[in-house]
């Protein structure tokens, strides 16, 4: 009896049959937990890969009044409903404009499959992301046409609007933004560096001007042959090439005949009157304007990281009647000047330690050139002078193709606009070609058109950096 007892203690067949069922059964749970597991990792990538997407767009369209909206739809896109059974997806994005930051937190579910053998119905899964905006450092200059051209089909307000929809995009509600200048260089067929910068001229005398004065526009540095290409297409300063003052002659001859243009009892000035046909030059036919400074529109605004001084420097922008054509080239080789290194500390109201070098660490240099017409060049006066009988309009395309060529070779980033439907084919093309590559460049026909190109610069110009 005692040895038969024995051997039935030493029997261990039921309870090792016993321990490897329940050994089966834990082992079956967590092989299925595991399945479930990797599933909510794939979800979990996969959200993170949506929020990612959605928080980027959000942070480059911060200012949009329907960034919310336009950023679950990002998410959307890229996290397709019902993927891997997930459901009670909660996407929460928070705006926060005033601090450039875009948070957002999903969270979701996943019903478990063989997990429910351990009493696991269901895995909760949580992720988020931040998108802080930064505009990358950058020297922006804008070039804008204010030739008489853009008083037709409300192209002037629509411009201005445009300009300042772009300021808002870059700046935000700030009105400074970390390594951000911008520069704004208004263009007809002469430019007006500014009237405090006469230690830029050569042959300049006040009495010349008299009973006016000198209004700050400046001669093409090519001496008396405007054919030639001498230091009108390039950066060169002052002190490599002295300026000569833009000054009507006094006695102006055009294909109406000779006229004594100034001075003149009574005379109204041309630098006090534009954006009206309140008096046209001889050109036109009708009663001409008087004084030296004819055709010389508003000056150029020089950097500055100041939100609101360029965008009252915009807003004060009108087209100007009296103009001797359009002169893209002399536009952008002004603007290129104010973001050129070699005009450091030149710029009377600029940083003097602007602008930076070429290819300064974690900065751009970057031009906006807009034009509503092709290079053209009436018989008024100009930065060349009077019109000579040779002229032709691919004198002024190859300079702005010079121009172009060169700012891009220093590394200056040139997005060209076309606008309007006076801009034809010759002109869309030379801008293409001057633009940093065909995504840089835009054609706008109508009004809305230029607003969504600016819009599309303005993102292009912003970066996003992930905070977490």
């Amino acid at each position: 009896m005692f040895r038969f007892a024995q051997l039935f203690l030493k029997d261990r067949k039921g309870a090792v049959a016993i321990t490897i069922a329940l050994m089966s059964v834990a082992l079956i749970g967590l092989i299925a937990l595991g399945v479930d597991f990797a599933r909510s990792y794939a979800v979990k990538s996969r959200l993170g890969y949506a929020i990612d997407a959605a928080a980027l767009y959000g942070g480059s369209n911060i200012a949009s009044p329907t960034v919310e909206a336009d950023m679950r739809k990002i998410f959307d896109a890229n996290f397709p409903n019902d993927y891997l059974g997930s459901y009670n997806v909660q996407f929460n994005p928070t705006v926060d404009v005033n601090n450039d930051t875009i948070a957002v937190a999903v969270d979701a579910s996943i019903p478990t499959t063989l997990g429910r053998i351990m009493g696991i119905d269901k895995i909760d899964i949580g992720t988020k992301n931040e998108a802080k905006r930064q505009v990358t450092g950058v020297e922006l200059a804008l070039v804008l046409d204010i030739t008489s051209s853009m008083k037709d089909n409300g192209k002037m307000p629509a411009m201005k609007l445009a300009a300042q929809g772009l300021i808002d995009i870059l700046y935000g509600e700030s009105t400074t933004v970390q390594n951000f200048w911008v520069s704004l260089t208004p263009f007809k067929a002469a430019v007006n560096v500014g009237k405090q910068h006469t230690s830029w001229l050569q042959g300049y005398n006040a009495s010349d001007f008299n009973p006016s004065s000198w209004k700050g526009c400046v001669m093409a540095r090519v001496g008396a042959d405007p054919g030639k290409n001498g230091n009108d297409i390039t950066d060169q300063p002052p002190s490599a090439e002295l300026f000569t003052p833009y000054r009507l002659p006094k006695n102006y001859t055009n294909r109406f005949g000779t006229y004594t243009i100034w001075p003149k009892s009574g005379a109204v000035f041309e630098e006090l009157h534009y954006g009206s046909f309140k008096a046209n030059l001889p050109y036109y036919g009708g009663t001409p304007v008087y004084g030296p400074n004819v055709g010389c529109g508003f000056p150029i605004t020089p950097l500055t990281a100041d939100k609101t001084v360029i965008s009252k420097a915009i807003d004060d922008l009108n087209w100007w009647q009296y103009v001797g054509g359009t002169q893209v080239n002399t536009g952008l080789a002004w603007g290129w000047r104010t973001i050129s290194p070699k005009w450091r500390g030149l710029w009377q109201g600029a940083p003097s330690n602007l602008p930076l070098d070429y290819h300064e660490p974690f900065m751009q240099k970057v031009a906006i050139v807009l034009t509503d017409g092709a290079n053209t060049w009436f018989d008024t006066h100009t930065a060349y002078g009077q019109k000579p009988p040779s002229y032709n309009s691919s004198l002024f395309d190859s300079k702005l193709s010079t121009v172009c060529s060169a700012m891009k070779s220093e590394g200056v980033i040139i997005y060209s606009i076309t606008f309007g439907t006076d801009t034809n084919i010759k002109i869309q093309k030379l801008m293409e070609n001057c633009a940093s590559s065909i995504e840089h460049y835009f054609h706008s026909p109508s009004n809305s058109d230029l607003q969504a190109t600016f819009q599309q610069i303005g993102s292009d110009l912003s970066s996003l950096r992930l905070s977490q």
